[in-house]
């Protein structure tokens, strides 16, 4: 269940294109944009946008690909980078309600590693800072994939009792020695997923696995992993590249002063109707 600070958030970036939130802009217009930052609020915190993002991202095709791999439009590995963009960088914000999942996952772990490993797998970076702060509390010891023979040294040592890790980095490494899994929090690719499920699901893994998903209540966290065990690819669902010279609609939107993905267009409307005709329900938490 979300903290108060969490729902409020979450209802208003549903409810609004754009946010103040703690003296910080939040655009929420682009479809992808806004599941990105009800992910965020879900796990506790937020992004403020970098300036002008909204503009330079809302006609780039790219969008979806960029969201999901944290790249603004500054950023040297932007398809369109732009020296000259002024951007100022993304700004992190907590939420002070504290973190409903950092509180389960301590429960969990506490009961788990007493019998088994486990792996923790999370898709911020913000994520995987407080899960390292709750273990080193907790006194759980842990490896992350940045040390070297990472899997190797997890399955041979009897101390270490968690695997943590983004989700995008569950590729190449075999963790057989556990068998409980737990998505702290949850990414948009199926691929990334699914690779991430098989690390301990690997040739010579002899136990039952079992895979335990953290979804805040009410949230569309629950539609996500949904689509995952049916094995849809979200990313398919919720892009569509802007093609404003080609729209019927372009003098008129541009007479109005409306931008692509912005209220009025009729392309942020066709995506909102794909989104929804996926039962990826984008609706405020009630409490």
């Amino acid at each position: 269940e979300l903290s108060d600070e969490q729902v409020e958030l979450y209802n208003q970036i549903i409810e609004e294109d754009e946010i103040e939130y703690k003296g910080e802009t939040i655009n929420t217009g682009i479809t992808i944009v806004k599941i990105n930052k009800l992910l965020q609020v879900v796990n506790g915190f937020i992004y403020s946008t970098p300036t002008g993002e909204a503009e330079e991202c809302g006609e780039c095709e790219h969008v979806v690909e960029c969201v999901l791999k944290d790249i603004t439009p500054a950023h040297e590995v932007c398809i369109n980078h732009n020296p000259d963009f002024n951007n100022k960088e993304p700004k992190l914000i907590p939420l002070t309600g504290g973190t409903p999942k950092l509180d389960l996952l301590k429960q969990d772990l506490q009961d788990l590693v007493q019998t088994e490993k486990v792996i923790v797998w999370a898709n911020y970076r913000h994520d995987l800072q407080g899960i390292k702060d709750t273990l080193d509390k907790a006194k759980i010891s842990y490896i992350t994939p940045e040390t070297e023979n990472c899997d190797r040294v997890f399955e041979e040592s009897t101390d270490i009792r968690v695997f943590l890790g983004q989700v995008k980095q569950g590729i190449g490494i075999t963790l057989n020695s556990a068998t409980t899994t737990i998505y702290y929090s949850h990414v948009l690719s199926l691929e990334d997923r699914l690779q991430s499920m098989d690390r301990n699901y690997r040739i010579g893994q002899t136990k039952p696995v079992l895979i335990r998903d953290y979804i805040g209540d009410q949230s569309i966290e629950a539609d996500i992993v949904e689509l995952l065990h049916k094995k849809e690819e979200i990313k398919d669902i919720i892009q569509k590249k802007p093609k404003c010279l080609l729209c019927e609609y372009t003098l008129q939107c541009a007479e109005k002063k409306i931008e692509p993905y912005r209220s009025g267009c009729v392309l942020r409307q066709e995506v909102n109707d794909k989104v929804k005709k996926n039962n990826i329900r984008i609706r405020p938490i009630i409490k």
